[in-house]
């Protein structure tokens, strides 16, 4: 997967002096900042609803199970084979106990889709065709969404920006405390957020953005009792 170079970095600081009620100890710095890098898709997924109005709850679990292995079967009958599609069983939809809905999940690689040359189109044309599909069954279509590899290195890159990206501030308000930053004390992840869908960002393909928000807390250089 191509990961391209930091498209965005938002730096949110919150900076905080907490002085020592006792002289032995060190003063601190803490500093929240963002950082966002973007990877191109690993998957992407097409949930498929339908949902069942029947006098009792037997016929309609039954023609939803019928539904599910129809819906199964024209996915794996496309030209795109999916990487797996899972079904989603019968359940009584929410304040209505007549209705039922079930459906399937079906999951496709977006490895042929992440070509620049061919894969935009390949992949509009594996959506036209879910659409067209979906629309044959009498059933409602979500997605795509989209998820990025596991362990992808976007996610390490935002992590290290934005640890980067919350030193300068601390440094400078130490600075002007006439101190300086001694050592890290913590360094603690507070959000890492994929988006479900692209997002406008340079490339050759459509790409997702990863971002990570952490809280640094830096020690001061030791100074005397009452110096601050």
């Amino acid at each position: 997967m191509r990961v391209h170079t930091l498209a965005a970095a938002c730096l949110t600081a919150c900076l905080v002096i907490a002085a020592s009620a006792r002289a032995a100890e060190q003063p601190v710095v803490v500093n929240s900042a963002t950082a966002t890098m973007h990877a191109a898709p690993a998957t992407v997924e097409f949930t498929v609803l339908k949902r069942f109005v029947e006098g009792d709850h037997k016929t309609a679990t039954e023609k939803c199970a019928a539904f599910v292995t129809q819906a199964q079967e024209a996915l794996r009958g496309g030209d795109v084979q999916p990487l797996e599609v899972q079904p989603i069983p019968g359940i009584v939809a929410p304040n209505e106990q007549k209705n039922m809905i079930a459906g399937v999940v079906a999951r496709f690689t977006m490895s042929p889709f992440n070509t620049p040359n061919t894969g935009p189109v390949g992949f509009a044309t594996l959506c036209d065709k879910i659409t067209a599909m979906t629309a044959a069954l009498g059933a409602t279509l979500e997605g795509p969404k989209f998820q990025p590899a596991e362990n992808d290195s976007a996610a390490t890159q935002a992590v290290t920006k934005a640890t980067e990206n919350a030193y300068a501030p601390a440094e400078a308000l130490a600075f002007a405390l006439k101190s300086a930053i001694y050592s890290v004390q913590e360094a603690e992840i507070l959000e890492l957020t994929w988006s479900e869908t692209p997002v406008q960002a340079p490339g050759e393909v459509p790409q997702l953005s990863c971002t990570a928000r952490v809280r640094v807390t830096y020690q001061l250089a030791p100074q005397a009792a009452g110096a601050m």
